[in-house]
């Protein structure tokens, strides 16, 4: 296998080459266009997922037979009605409205022979997207199967598009690359092919032995020819299924300088489901509730899902759990959970012990219905427990498989040096990551905690960023909202931001860059907690599908450098010893870690 391996890359690069992927159009044929690069690696991802799908639904995935002989492509063939979960990106073509979408899989060893579309009314292009291993695509004349042809190479995440003048060219598929599909695209092996056209079939059938009449009316070539030109320009976002798809390298951050996991800007927080045992005031999310809200957070590119087995006691862990296994979509999320808090009357329901710990990951586990947790959370501190207890008891976790990384949350920044100093002693595997309270007006963990994270490489994880609601522009001087908001229905005990005043202050700043921005409140807070140093990933709640779409639409939002500062300088945290003293006599000689900090103290000297 090894040596099979090495001789296909050899042939790849042979084939294509070591230059640059550039997203130009190579244009083989008048009508024609290749664009590289089309598709990034989260939207591929998206659409394999979806084929995936489409491939379990009541229409099955076959081997057409042509000519008594049985193609190895494999093809399902979706209606008008799927066009738009096929992925069509909509702009503006002249009105060209796609009426069938054909999605394709190919083996390792399958072939596509050269073949026109003679069946079709309509010269409007064909619109193919390549996700997997690549492809050599031979690209022919219009009179024969003959030379003259182009072989073109066709990797996942290209654009392939032939109209007007191309569109009854022969063409095919002469061989598939192996292990050639990128690291992220969501396919390990073969080929998917999803092609959108417009036949000009819609409610016609051709009279067995007639001849194909053409429709230049329909779709005149002048018009696929503006249709290609139109789509082979490459595009600042694309459309997918209605949720927005960046192509932004930002996209997904590495959780911490010490881990190699790899997550999304956002990670949808699941403390609004069951809504059970005390918690009713943060929400009632049921199982279908919350497999809508997972299935928009997928979409757009949400890789993490955030639990804990005090929410609802249990319960949101059991609705995410049944939410989690509706679709195998979401085998692809990021699952994480927490333990510490007190779960029940017997003395050790709670804790950092070592019976707590591992009874409550079987219990959590169970919930889920998963073998393993992606991260799992220390959600408070314990300070009658020896950490080298509870950190020997996390490092036990990983090492038998049942927890991949873990962090610690709401730890202050001595406790969590005390943690990481435990685990180097005894050779523990260490922390990776904190869950903190912040946001734009409650600024506290500002002082320590970032510091020391960013000091010892830990990420920082927000919870909260728009402060139970009170960010999001609903709270006023002069109004509260109705029944229904969080601190309404609730008594809001749990958020500590005395100072009203300096809230709506905040709100105030937020409205204004929002205005400028064409954003909502709840985008800029996010936005603006993005920017923040050493935060990787932020928890965002939601109760319904519209607060969950709003949050999303702040990964796509990039505020100005002026933006920041005048939300910073609305509700910076008040000067405390020694962080004035250095910033007035130490600021020559300061690190990484102490510059968050410092800055913010020497901007109010």
């Amino acid at each position: 296998m090894r040596r099979r391996r090495a001789a296909c890359e050899d042939s790849m690069m042979m084939l294509f080459g070591d230059e640059p992927v550039h997203r130009e159009p190579i244009r083989p044929a008048d009508g024609a266009a290749l664009v590289p690069a089309w598709l990034t690696l989260e939207q591929q991802a998206w659409l394999v997922r979806r084929f995936e799908e489409w491939t379990s639904g009541p229409v099955p995935i076959r081997s057409a037979a042509v000519r008594g002989h049985r193609m190895s492509a494999r093809t399902v063939c979706l209606g008008r009605r799927a066009l738009a979960e096929a992925g069509y990106s909509e702009r503006e073509t002249d009105s060209y409205t796609p009426d069938v979408a054909l999605a394709n899989y190919y083996d390792d060893d399958a072939r596509m022979g050269m073949h026109q579309d003679k069946d079709e009314r309509s010269l409007a292009p064909v619109v193919s997207l390549s996700i997997g291993s690549a492809c050599t695509f031979r690209f022919g004349n219009t009179a024969n199967r003959n030379k003259p042809y182009t072989d073109l190479p066709l990797h996942s995440g290209d654009l392939f598009v032939f109209g007007g003048a191309s569109r009854l060219a022969y063409h095919g598929v002469t061989r598939i690359h192996p292990f050639t599909a990128p690291e992220g695209c969501g396919l390990d092996t073969g080929r998917i092919n999803i092609t959108m056209r417009m036949t000009g079939l819609d409610g016609w059938r051709r009279p067995r032995g007639s001849p194909v009449e053409r429709d230049p009316g329909h779709a005149p070539a002048h018009v696929s020819s503006e249709a290609v030109n139109v789509l082979a320009r490459p595009p600042a976002t694309s459309r997918l299924g209605g949720s927005a798809m960046t192509t932004n390298s930002n996209d997904v951050r590495q959780l911490s300088p010490t881990c190699g996991l790899r997550v999304s800007p956002l990670t949808l927080g699941a403390i609004t489901f069951g809504g059970a045992h005390g918690m009713e005031h943060m929400g009632h999310v049921d199982v279908d509730g919350a497999t809508e809200l997972l299935r928009i957070a997928l979409d757009a590119g949400v890789t993490m899902v955030d639990v804990a087995n005090m929410y609802s006691l249990g319960v949101a862990e059991e609705v995410l759990g049944q939410a989690l296994a509706s679709s195998r979509d979401f085998d692809r999320l990021l699952v994480t959970s927490k333990v510490r808090m007190v779960v029940g009357d017997g003395p050790n329901d709670g804790g950092h012990s070592r019976w707590h710990i591992l009874d409550q990951i079987d219990k959590t586990l169970s919930r889920l219905g998963r073998d393993h947790l992606d991260l799992y959370y220390l959600h408070e501190w314990d300070g009658q427990t020896p950490l080298e207890e509870a950190m020997g008891t996390m490092d036990a976790l990983v090492r038998s498989g049942k927890i991949r990384y873990y962090g610690v949350s709401n730890y202050t920044s001595w406790q969590l040096m005390k943690a990481l100093m435990v685990c180097e002693r005894h050779g523990f595997v260490k922390p990776v990551a904190q869950q903190i309270y912040y946001n734009a007006a409650a600024r506290e963990a500002e002082y320590e905690m970032i510091p020391a994270a960013l000091d010892q490489g830990i990420g920082s994880q927000p919870w909260s960023p728009v402060g139970m609601g009170l960010l999001t522009g609903k709270y006023r001087r002069d109004r509260q909202p109705e029944s229904g908001a969080r601190l309404v229905d609730g008594d809001g005990t749990d958020l500590r931001i005395p100072d009203r005043e300096k809230v709506f202050q905040v709100v105030d700043a937020l409205e204004d860059v929002a205005a400028r921005s064409n954003a909502t409140i709840t985008q800029v807070a996010l936005a603006w907690l993005l920017t923040r140093p050493g935060v990787t990933n932020v928890v965002v709640g939601a109760r319904t599908a519209e607060q969950l779409t709003d949050s999303l639409g702040a990964t796509t939002l990039t505020l100005d450098e002026s933006d920041v500062q005048q939300i910073s300088a609305t509700a910076p945290p008040p000067i405390r010893y020694p962080f004035w003293h250095q910033a007035d006599l130490a600021s020559d000689r300061l690190g990484e870690a102490d510059r968050s900090i410092i800055a913010t103290t020497a901007s109010q000297l």
